[in-house]
C-alpha cells in the first residue's frame, strides 16, 4: 500500500528464511522484528545465514535485528502487555513466557476483546517458540558465518547501548 502510493511496485513473496527462492542477488537483506530469534535449531540458522550470503551482491549490506533478551522474564502467570481501543470495544494482550529447553523460550500470547465493561467477549491464545541472543552472541554468529560488522544501533537511534535497551541493530557487509 505505501510501495503504490509512492509509485514503487513491491513485490512480495512468504517464504522459508532457510531456503530463499530468490535466483537474483540484492544490495541489502533486511532480517527484521527478531526473525532470527524464531530459527531455534543451530542448522537452520546456519542455513539461514548460507541463503543470506547466496542473495547478498558483493559489497551488500545485511541488516539483523533482534529484541534484547531480559533475565528473569519467565513467569507461570500471565502478565498484561497492553490494553487499546478496538473499534467500540477493547483489545487487551498478555503473555508468559517460560523456558522449554536449554536457550529456547515458549512465548504464549493471550488476546481478548472486551467489552467496555470488562466482559471478555473473544479470547484467541498462541504459543510459540523463540532463542533470544544476546548482543554478542549475534555479533558471534555474524563473524562464524562471515560476515562483518559494520554498525551497530541501539533501540533504532543510539549508537552505545542505553540502559535498558531493547532492540539491537546490526549492519554486516
Amino acid at each position: 500500500m505505501k510501495a503504490a502510493h509512492r509509485g514503487l511496485a513491491a513485490r512480495v513473496c512468504q517464504m522459508d528464511a532457510c531456503s530463499l527462492g530468490f535466483a537474483s542477488q540484492f544490495d541489502v537483506v533486511l532480517c527484521p522484528y527478531s526473525l532470527i530469534t524464531y530459527i531455534t535449531a543451530p542448522e537452520r540458522l546456519s542455513r539461514m545465514f548460507g541463503e543470506v550470503s547466496r542473495v547478498l551482491r558483493p559489497g551488500g549490506r545485511f541488516v539483523l535485528d533482534a529484541f534484547i533478551p531480559r533475565p528473569g522474564i519467565t513467569d507461570d502467570a500471565f502478565r498484561p502487555d497492553y490494553r487499546r481501543d478496538y473499534g467500540e470495544h477493547i483489545l487487551a494482550r498478555s503473555k508468559r513466557v517460560a523456558v522449554s529447553a536449554p536457550h529456547i523460550h515458549r512465548i504464549e500470547r493471550r488476546y481478548e476483546i472486551l467489552s467496555k465493561a470488562g466482559v471478555v467477549l473473544e479470547q484467541i491464545d498462541t504459543a510459540e517458540e523463540i532463542r533470544p541472543f544476546r548482543p554478542e552472541e549475534l555479533m558471534d554468529l555474524l563473524t562464524r558465518h562471515h560476515f562483518a560488522a559494520e554498525q551497530t544501533c541501539w533501540d533504532y537511534r543510539y549508537a552505545q547501548p542505553p540502559a535498558q535497551a531493547q532492540f539491537v541493530t546490526m549492519v554486516s557487509a
